[in-house]
């Protein structure tokens, strides 16, 4: 089929460009439902030193061990945390992770993109896990439990030299570009009706399927900002060279999670593989290796 992609060259504005997609990457990764693709050299972390943990591994459903795969469904649109290479795999900092835990557990993670709102409904289904750097919400927790690796808030990203003057104290009267799904996404349209109560212009709010088009909004000058989890506006500001900046934070930091169908047996393994690998320094230095800062102390289960 063919895909609409957006690749990132830093320096020069994003481009969008239509490519014909893979059905199957090496990997075990894949694309099929236009992800985006961001030009650069990916830089992945080497696991192949993590040793199988097999008490941890015991804790796998009995499915999972017999097949020696975790079907883990994600939106790949989403720099630096999973995101498509040139080769049209699926790389990033939660596909290292993922590999990371696939070591302690002695089984690999096969990765599919789809819409980012479709992943929680298709748990059980079509796929085993969701892992797409997505919140930890009261919402979210009432259609599956989560598995914490990370905790993050939210940013506003806008043209360098902020041309149209936006402060995180006000967005009324503003074009702001969000992924469809994300809670950035409910902030944008929960702002726009605060502004219409309080008598000002509301926020003309752009929904895409994908981050990066969103971000691509910005350059051109379609948005004036883009709200998006803190570490990919921070990187969508580094890759594209000088024209982008952050504002900074609007939100309270969110636990990040792999999110698993409720008390499915899965998450013990997860919760305590990504453990070990706190309590090993691997986690850290996955982050390190991506520039994400200090990471998370401990892992949870989240119901």
């Amino acid at each position: 089929m063919f895909t609409s992609k957006v690749k990132w060259f830093s320096g020069y504005s994003v481009v969008l460009v239509v490519m014909l997609a893979v059905s199957a990457c090496s990997g075990g990764a894949n694309v099929e439902n236009g992800s985006s693709s961001v030009s650069q050299e990916p830089k992945p972390y080497n696991v192949e030193h993590i040793q199988k943990d097999d008490a941890v591994a015991a804790l796998l459903p009995d499915s999972i061990i017999e097949k020696g795969t975790i079907e883990t469904g994600t939106e790949a649109g989403y720099a630096p945390a999973e995101f498509v290479d040139d080769n049209d795999n699926i790389i990033g900092f939660d596909v290292d992770l993922s590999n990371a835990i696939g070591k302690v557990l002695g089984v690999n993670f096969n990765w599919h993109s789809a819409s980012f709102d479709s992943l929680i409904a298709s748990l059980g289904t079509k796929y085993d896990i969701a892992f797409a750097s997505m919140f930890v919400t009261p919402e979210r927790l009432k259609e599956a439990d989560f598995i914490t690796y990370d905790k993050v808030g939210s940013n506003v990203v806008v043209q360098k030299g902020n041309p149209k003057g936006i402060s995180l104290a006000d967005f009324c009267g503003i074009t702001v570009a969000v992924q469809k799904g994300t809670q950035e996404a409910d902030d944008a349209e929960s702002y726009s009706a605060a502004c219409k109560s309080d008598g000002k212009s509301p926020i003309e709010v752009l929904i895409h399927d994908a981050q990066t088009v969103a971000t691509n909004d910005v350059i051109t000058g379609k948005a004036d900002a883009t709200f998006a989890t803190q570490i990919v506006g921070d990187y969508a500001v580094k890759i594209t060279g000088d024209q982008l900046e952050s504002l900074g934070i609007y939100n309270d930091p969110y636990d990040i999670g792999i999110a698993v169908k409720k008390s499915d047996s899965i998450e013990n393994a997860l919760q305590q593989a990504i453990q070990k690998l706190i309590d090993t320094g691997e986690y850290q230095k996955i982050v390190d290796n991506w520039g994400l800062g200090s990471g998370i102390a401990a892992s949870e289960i989240l119901k």
